[in-house]
């Protein structure tokens, strides 16, 4: 996880995404997601994950795809948006690799820590709403 220098104000992002997307359709988890979660499989889980409030974020503070970049350029299998921003997390391949990236991270403009974490997390589990 990559905090930032920065903050970046949740209601800003929230108008910013209603500006850039007047129709969204309905929230949805692809089933890839859901699928790669269940199944622990970190590659396909970084093609069909992502945040639909990154652009929103991005336009507010521009050092967020800096970040994501850095992240990108130093192996992450996904660089993911946390919420509105500004904070990201980083998917690694391992906690060799995550220890990398979190040293990586640290001397990265805009980065005001980084910080490792591992799961899965006891109890985790996907909700239906509908």
């Amino acid at each position: 996880m990559a905090t930032s220098a920065r903050q970046l104000p949740t209601r800003d992002v929230y108008a910013r995404f209603d500006e850039l997307h007047p129709a969204p359709g309905p929230a949805e988890v692809p089933d890839q997601v859901l699928k790669a979660l269940a199944a622990g499989d970190p590659d396909t889980l970084a093609e069909s994950a992502s945040n639909d409030l990154t652009e929103a974020a991005v336009s507010f503070l521009p050092e967020i795809a800096e970040v994501m970049e850095a992240g990108r350029a130093a192996g992450a299998l996904l660089p993911l948006l946390s919420g509105s921003g500004p904070t990201i997390g980083f998917l690694a391949r391992d906690a060799h690799h995550a220890l990398d990236l979190a040293v990586l991270l640290q001397a990265t403009r805009g980065v005001n820590e980084a910080l490792r974490a591992t799961g899965p997390a006891p109890g985790a589990h996907v909700v239906d709403s509908r």
